[in-house]
């Protein structure tokens, strides 16, 4: 993920996540992995990625919505009108950089298990071609779903 451009830090033992990914002040995407082990070298990895917003940037975005609502009850129309729209402009990056984040998250997923396929496709563990190519659309949806959740 450092590849990728991401600032990354790993949880401690009492977090109940495993990494975290940064993509600015305001926002950044926890990630939680498992791997079940299922005998003869086979393994299950799920991942759930979650975007989570500073509580700094929570604070500052409620107390600009509280001033705009303040400055609103006075009819102080300007000063209401620019200060919810600071509030408006902060949400947007809080969102942006979470989202920001998450995307980066995923599509470290997404390169780890193309990693991992095209290895078995040279290594030879595929039964036959015909298992590896989806026959229609419909069986394409279960796949394109697992790599989202992060199922092998």
């Amino acid at each position: 993920m450092k590849q990728l451009g991401g600032v990354v830090r790993r949880g401690t033992d009492f977090d109940d996540w495993d990494l975290e990914i940064r993509s600015g002040l305001l926002g950044s995407a926890r990630l939680q992995m498992v791997a079940e082990e299922h005998g003869q070298g086979k393994q299950l990895v799920r991942w759930r990625v979650s975007p989570k917003c500073s509580e700094i940037g929570l604070i500052v975005l409620s107390t600009l919505i509280a001033i705009s609502v303040g400055a609103g009850t006075t009819r102080a129309w300007t000063a209401c009108a620019t200060v919810a729209m600071m509030s408006l402009l902060l949400g947007l990056s809080v969102l942006q950089e979470c989202e920001a984040a998450t995307a980066l998250a995923l599509r470290a997923i997404q390169e780890r298990q193309a990693e991992q396929s095209s290895a078995q496709l040279f290594s030879g563990h595929f039964r036959r071609a015909t298992d590896a190519v989806p026959q229609s659309m419909g069986s394409l949806r279960p796949i394109i779903r697992s790599i989202v959740e992060g199922k092998n």
